[in-house]
């Protein structure tokens, strides 16, 4: 299986699991053979119409109190689930950094980081 971990952008395709928040991530990663994951950091929109124009735009007033890819990859890292390959989709470069050395500290030897361009569907 392969896990797509966005609040709001779609996966690039049907070959993705969708999951809209670390808690989903956290048990599709505990229950499941992940093959590869394609990983977000900055979430808190899941609440929101993935299909409304710009709604990637919005902004959530309590953002900020949302859990972040940086939680879910150290979940995962100390969880012992973190899958062969994994890719960091993230616009933020900051949060992608963070999340791509706690990734490669723990011996992950596939991390890749690629912002996702929805524009260009079958990137991750």
């Amino acid at each position: 299986m392969k896990l797509w971990h966005d609040d709001i952008q779609r996966p690039p395709d049907s070959s993705w699991t969708w999951a809209r928040t670390n808690e989903i991530a956290m048990a599709f990663l505990s229950t499941k053979d992940i093959e590869e994951a394609s990983l977000d950091h900055d979430l808190g929109l899941h609440d929101f119409d993935p299909d409304q124009p710009d709604a990637d735009l919005s902004v959530s007033p309590n953002a900020h109190l949302q859990p972040d890819g940086y939680d879910l990859v150290t979940w995962m890292v100390a969880a012992g689930v973190v899958p062969p390959k994994v890719t960091i989709h993230s616009w933020n470069p900051v949060g992608a950094k963070r999340m791509a050395s706690a990734l490669l500290d723990a011996g992950c030897s596939e991390v890749v980081v690629a912002p996702f361009d929805p524009a260009v569907r079958g990137t991750a």
